[in-house]
């Protein structure tokens, strides 16, 4: 096994309102056009990335346009390792307007992998979140050509005012 994924993060998170033709511009875009990654052990003022399970080892760096996910899986002999990045995203939101009925969020990203199959999870929480399955969803990304979008929206998110807004990517 020798993964190395190239994944894009040109992140874009926006609020919208359930109702038709009430969207907002987005309020988060990475769209990692400079040469450094800024990066955060706590992700609240920049990425950070792990992995867990098997014995991977995990980069992120920064590209022209884009940053590679870098993984090493040529060591975990039982095939169970699993790799995150990790943002807060929201320090720009109003979190006022995500509270009240009917606004969601709506989490993109552009990617393409260098092996497939594979699969890519899409996930958004708050600091309170405990059903971490709540606000995930999955994607299968059948070739490794193409550039693919996967986006989510959130359904009934508890987001409120003073809370810190996460995206994930595993």
């Amino acid at each position: 096994m020798h993964p190395k994924y190239i994944m894009p993060i040109c992140a874009m998170i926006e609020f919208f309102s359930i109702v038709p033709d009430n969207r907002l511009s987005a309020q988060f875009i990475d769209n990692f056009d400079t040469p450094i990654i800024q990066q955060d052990s706590t992700a609240i003022n920049g990425w950070t990335y792990y992995t867990g399970d098997g014995l991977a080892t995990m980069d992120l760096m920064p590209r022209s346009g884009f940053a590679s996910i870098l993984v090493d899986a040529t060591h975990d002999k039982r095939g169970i390792w699993w790799a995150l990045i990790r943002r807060r995203v929201s320090a720009d939101f109003n979190l006022a307007r995500l509270a009240k009925p009917n606004y969601e969020l709506r989490i993109e990203a552009r990617i393409r992998s260098s092996h497939a199959p594979k699969r890519v999870n899409l996930h958004v929480n708050t600091q309170r979140t405990i059903d971490f399955h709540s606000q995930l969803m999955e994607f299968d990304i059948a070739d490794t050509v193409s550039w693919h979008t996967i986006s989510m929206t959130t359904r009934q998110f508890d987001a409120q005012p003073g809370d810190s807004i996460f995206a994930n990517w595993l």
